[in-house]
């Protein structure tokens, strides 16, 4: 009786002289680090009053690369839907400067460029958001053709989006969200269509079936 008794009172000393040494050996908190303080980058002019997507240019200095930013311009459609380009001039500072004026629908005579994304031929890919101009199918995908860090033309790539809004390169594919598809019987569904390179540049363009039939349909979802 007085060995179990010996035993159980050192496996209470050890347990609790083990406590005592984890409770002396914690390690206090690391400081918390400050909050960022976060500034005015640039002040936007009238002329992009709604901005929307932004890309950094293509550079192998991306800390010093310029951005361009799509302006709808949903806000106030008296200014037309313009790509607007943050860069820094030679005597400093940031300014926005005018990078593309996106030719208007010809069925609404506006434009409203909203995603967009730099492709792998160096490009600029824009999504024409046209559903707030008109919500039957008049959005539309369109490349910016970019030469040395210029906007030199543009081409309409696929047509008959109800309302196409991010647009975002992964490899030699595009893809485009579809906000919403305005389905009687699904008002919540929307999708994401995906398109090769080889199919962009081939000669046409794209005309979309009604959704969700086509098979450019990479995911769609139900809300």
């Amino acid at each position: 009786m007085t060995a179990i008794k010996i035993v159980w009172a050192t496996v209470l000393a050890a347990s609790t002289l083990g406590n005592m040494a984890c409770e002396d050996d914690t390690v206090p908190p690391s400081p918390t680090p400050p909050s960022p303080k976060p500034s005015l980058l640039v002040r936007l002019p009238d002329t992009c009053n709604t901005p929307d997507g932004m890309r950094l240019f293509p550079s192998d200095d991306a800390k010093n690369a310029d951005i361009v930013v799509s302006c709808p311009n949903f806000g106030d459609t008296t200014y037309p839907g313009i790509l607007m380009q943050i860069t820094k001039p030679p005597q400093g500072g940031v300014v926005t400067v005018p990078f593309f004026a996106v030719p208007p629908h010809p069925a609404t005579g506006k434009a409203g460029p909203t995603g967009l994304d730099f492709g792998p031929d160096g490009n600029l890919y824009v999504a024409d958001n046209q559903y707030l101009h008109d919500p039957t199918f008049k959005s539309r995908l369109i490349r910016v053709r970019v030469a040395d860090g210029t906007a030199v033309g543009v081409d309409v790539l696929v047509e008959g989006f109800k309302a196409a809004n991010a647009v975002a390169w992964k490899g030699d594919q595009l893809y485009v969200s579809e906000t919403w598809f305005d389905l009687p019987d699904q008002p919540g569904a929307s999708g994401v269509y995906r398109f090769s390179l080889d199919e962009l540049n081939a000669p046409g363009g794209v005309t979309l079936l009604p959704p969700p039939t086509d098979p450019h349909l990479f995911a769609d979802e139900t809300r």
